[in-house]
């Protein structure tokens, strides 16, 4: 369990922002193998409902954006069409920390429909 002070440093550091905060966790080192978030769905080799660590999150994040770094630059608009929440969370903490601006599409939209909302 993460402290207030802990908490309250995170807050107040204006350097962290979304994507970003993983790795500057990860880089304090605190509470790195504690359980930190599950998903409803399998998700990067991890069953449904497995807690993900901090760090365990961290490589998943790490492992989806330098599959988007040939193809994403900062900056760039990037529509996320996705199914499931953990994709969704992984997806879009990915493209932030290649400074990338995530749009999120409901995941009910038909494919065609998704394409005219991110063209």
């Amino acid at each position: 369990m993460t402290s207030g002070s802990f908490r309250a440093d995170i807050a107040a550091d204006p350097r962290i922002g979304i994507g970003s905060v993983l790795a500057d966790l990860v880089a304090r080192g605190e509470a790195l193998d504690e359980p930190a978030i599950a998903f409803d769905s399998a998700v990067d080799g991890h069953p449904a409902g497995h807690p993900l660590s901090l760090r365990e999150l961290d490589r998943a994040v790490a492992a989806r954006s330098a599959a988007l770094a040939a193809a994403v630059a900062p900056r760039d608009p990037v529509a996320l069409h996705v199914s499931t929440a953990a994709d969704q969370l992984l997806g879009y903490l990915a493209l932030a920390r290649l400074g990338a601006i995530p749009a999120l599409l409901n995941r009910n939209l038909a494919a065609p429909v998704a394409a005219e909302y991110a063209a």
